[in-house]
């Protein structure tokens, strides 16, 4: 696994940054809505809350992984870090994608030959809202 370049690091810093003042405002905009509504209100005040904790800011570096010409959106630190801890071990790595949503996940199988240990990781994309906000994401080839 390569580190990501200084100019991919600020490209996708960047973006990240950007994306998450847009989700603070908008948490900010569900908070006055809160304020104003009265406390008789119930329903709309768990609607609200709901939806306030549903906006959740991007962690790491957003990048664009390709693996086998299907790209996919994850935090590159943790793919990164992952990918670490499974040196010396034999993988494979392939996106599938769940015929019902539409939701993309890199699958990576394992094998350590010499403790017979295997297993499965699997990284979900990152949500849909959070990907319709980024934009100019560098994409990162995976090597197997």
């Amino acid at each position: 696994m390569r580190a990501l370049t200084a100019l991919e690091k600020v490209a996708s810093e960047a973006a990240r940054k950007r994306v998450n003042k847009v989700f603070g405002a908008k948490r900010t905009e569900i908070g006055v809505q809160l304020r104003k509504l009265p406390i008789t209100a119930e329903r709309r005040r768990k609607e609200l809350w709901a939806q306030c904790e549903s906006v959740r800011d991007i962690k790491g570096l957003p990048v664009k992984l390709r693996v086998n010409d299907v790209e996919i959106v994850v935090n590159y630190e943790l793919y990164r870090r992952m990918m670490r801890t499974l040196k010396g071990r034999r993988w494979c790595a392939f996106i599938t994608v769940t015929p019902i949503t539409g939701a993309r996940a890199l699958i990576i199988d394992h094998k350590d030959w010499h403790s017979s240990s295997n297993g499965t990781i699997t990284f979900n994309e990152l949500p849909q809202y959070q990907r319709d906000l980024l934009s100019d994401l560098p994409i990162i080839e995976s090597t197997e």
